[in-house]
């Protein structure tokens, strides 16, 4: 298990850069940086988007998700593809932003620690995904 997410997390890192499918995460990484703590990263399309840590270890929670139950992903993903994008849509201020990512911390706080328990390089892959160029 552990060498399957560490793979699908360094393929995905070497992916070019491009609006993550995270779209309440994505959302909040629009918040108030000192919040949020968001950073800007060019895509190869020329554009940019805010990133966040809280962003970075959903991604590679849905990375494991995906490697370890397949068919538990896909349902979580199709329910969050309908309820997700609505959601992200009405987040349309810093503030809402700030307040998204807020409701996020239990959910980044569990992936997190469940990360943590399969991969003890959990905060490095973790890190490299979304890199500035």
């Amino acid at each position: 298990l552990y060498a399957s997410i560490h793979r699908a997390a360094a393929v995905y890192s070497k992916l070019p850069a491009r609006a993550p499918n995270c779209y309440v995460a994505t959302a909040a990484a629009r918040g108030h940086a000192g919040v949020v703590k968001s950073e800007r990263v060019r895509l190869p399309s020329g554009g940019e988007m805010a990133v966040n840590p809280q962003l970075r270890w959903l991604k590679l929670a849905e990375i494991a998700m995906r490697t370890f139950s397949p068919r538990l992903h896909r349902a979580c993903r199709g329910v969050y593809d309908i309820f997700g994008a609505a959601l992200a849509r009405e987040i349309r201020s810093p503030v809402a932003a700030d307040l998204a990512y807020l409701a996020l911390k239990p959910i980044e706080w569990a992936a997190r620690a469940a990360l943590g328990l399969v991969l003890p390089d959990a905060g490095a892959l973790a890190r490299r995904l979304y890199v500035k160029p």
